[in-house]
């Protein structure tokens, strides 16, 4: 059986690329009938944050990623870790490093700032167990760290991106073990993997160079070697890693199915030219195969397209009950009768790509001093035809009595046949005094819900 695992680190906000790493995991075991299983990488407890563990369950929960039994609790694990450590030691394939840390961190900083390379130098990788033993007797702190084959290469076959072959010379004794006796994620990630007969190691391919240094961990355990599968990262404009928080993306009104079916096309291409996919649609037809090696741009352009789409998908009751939070909490039609409210949110409901949009576009319906665009200043004062649709429609306004539809159409007809105008250049006028703008949802629907009063202030 096919067994992937998402291990997030709860100690900052739930990214983009966290949702990805853990939408690709679930969809390549879920494709194959496999398991799915969830591991908190928590033994760093200086930057450990309860919320941010707490949002790994809440979102994957809101997004359906489902996992498989409990989740690992590294933190609860510390003695296994300890007892690998030993192992390691016991074997000759790790060794008790005495160094001072703030010396080694002032070198690493020298390093950079000469934009050289910093590797550990390996001072205390040949101490004798004498040296050992009386250091530890006199109470110096330790670290423990993976004595690396120096000699040869190390090879290993990533699905995405090859076979790949390292150096070992190249490989830095890395720490597996901290002062505190707390694993560090090179040393757990690879002892959980083992143990939880993990199949197919997933990850970010920031980590694909330390790759070499868990293969040889693995050989030292004594574990199979897993599939090796690293992901694309989501970059930003300028190429960065992106750390688009999700819970920022939801609280602006993206739905969780547009924000998944986006995430999932990013850095994966489907067999079929579709672009709409429900997660059951994506276990069906995703195929890591088809991953690519290449960093993805998220453009929230493509995302407010996803999310359009599904608002328009939605019926109108889900679509009121979803956006109606997001119109209580950000504008004055909290005051307003739900009726009048609900009008207005199915007005636009074909025409907004989130919910916040709504709020910006539906204060032409409450502000009483609306603002112009210089654009739009210039086309009211562009021609004298212009001016003469725009006080015939408020002469005919004024005329009705009766508040609705209908009688509006035949204010926009009579218009229509006085100034011998018709379509987009009799709209056009119009639409732009009552509301300030040039696009929008129906312009009878939209002078209705302004109401007459209103109407007739804004014709000047």
């Amino acid at each position: 059986m096919i067994r992937t695992r998402f291990a997030p680190t709860p100690s900052g906000i739930f990214t983009i690329n966290d949702l990805h790493n853990a939408l690709f995991s679930y969809l390549i075991a879920k494709h194959d009938q496999g398991e799915f299983l969830l591991r908190i990488e928590d033994t760093n407890q200086d930057k450990y944050d309860m919320d941010a563990e707490n949002n790994i369950y809440a979102i994957l929960k809101l997004f359906k990623i489902n996992y498989d039994g409990k989740p690992v609790i590294q933190s609860e694990r510390l003695n296994i870790y300890n007892q690998y450590a030993k192992y390691l030691i016991e074997n000759g394939y790790a060794y008790y490093c005495f160094c001072d840390e703030k010396k080694l961190a002032k070198e690493r900083i020298e390093a950079t700032s000469k934009n050289i390379t910093y590797m550990y130098d390996g001072s205390c990788r040949n101490l004798t167990d004498e040296e050992v033993k009386s250091k530890i007797s006199n109470g110096e702190e330790y670290v423990i760290r993976q004595k690396i084959e120096k000699n040869g290469t190390t090879s290993f076959h990533d699905e995405v991106y090859g076979d790949i072959t390292f150096e070992n010379k190249s490989l830095e004794d890395q720490i597996l073990l901290r002062s505190d006796k707390t694993p560090t994620y090179n040393l757990s990630n690879v002892v959980d993997d083992g143990l939880m007969n993990i199949s197919y190691v997933t990850r970010s391919n920031e980590y694909l160079s330390s790759t070499p240094k868990y293969i040889q961990l693995y050989d030292n355990f004594n574990f199979d070697i897993p599939k090796i599968i690293h992901f694309p990262m989501i970059v930003d404009e300028n190429k960065r890693i992106s750390n688009i928080s999700v819970i920022s993306l939801l609280n602006s009104g993206y739905l969780p199915e547009a924000i998944l079916n986006y995430i999932a096309l990013l850095g994966w291409s489907p067999k079929s030219n579709n672009e709409i996919f429900s997660l059951k649609e994506l276990i069906e037809e995703f195929d890591y195969k088809n991953i690519q090696k290449d960093s993805c741009y998220f453009d929230i352009k493509k995302l407010n397209w996803y999310n359009r789409k599904y608002l328009k998908m939605m019926n109108n009751d889900d679509y009121l009950k979803y956006i109606m939070p997001f119109i209580i909490k950000n504008s004055n039609m909290k005051n307003k009768s739900r009726d009048f409210v609900n009008k207005i949110a199915l007005l636009y409901k074909e025409h907004i790509n989130n919910p916040i949009e709504l709020v910006e576009m539906s204060k032409i319906f409450f502000d009483d001093n609306i603002v112009y665009q210089q654009d739009c200043r210039k086309y009211l004062k562009n021609s004298e035809l212009v001016r003469k649709i725009v006080l015939t429609f408020k002469d005919e306004i004024i005329k009705i009595n009766d508040w609705n539809i209908e009688l509006i159409n035949n204010c926009l007809n009579n218009v229509s046949n006085i100034c011998n105008i018709s379509g987009i250049d009799l709209y056009m006028p119009i639409r732009i005094a009552i509301s300030g703008v040039t696009k929008g949802p129906s312009l009878v629907d939209t002078i209705y819900l302004i109401g007459k009063e209103k109407i007739i202030n804004r014709l000047g």
